[in-house]
């Protein structure tokens, strides 16, 4: 017997558990008020707890997005990105500020 052929016959209900089980009165389980209420409570708790480190989570990776593009546009703003470069502005021969085709005849 392999492992998988074991772990199915492992979780069928052998027909003596079945039939125990299905024997049993169904009878809906009395919870009282104030246990209800306190495991309420308690669950509420742990959820206000894990609560603010979800948001955390959120907040970094776009705090880290916006420190990429303020690093993006710090480098354009001082490389200027889009200005002629000295050479182009040599070749420049009709002195709009580009090298285009019109320089070129």
């Amino acid at each position: 017997m392999n492992d998988s052929d074991q772990h199915e016959s492992s979780s069928r209900p052998q027909p003596k558990l079945a039939a125990a089980l299905g024997a049993m009165p169904r009878s809906e389980v009395f919870v009282p008020r104030a246990v209800d209420d306190a495991i309420l409570a308690a669950a509420r708790r742990q959820l206000e707890r894990q609560a603010p480190r979800r948001r955390r989570m959120r907040v970094v990776p776009l705090l880290a997005l916006a420190a990429v593009l303020v690093a993006i546009g710090s480098l354009v703003a001082l490389f200027g990105w889009g200005r002629p470069s000295k050479d182009a502005l040599v070749l420049d021969i009709n002195g709009d500020g580009r090298f285009d085709i019109l320089d070129a005849f």
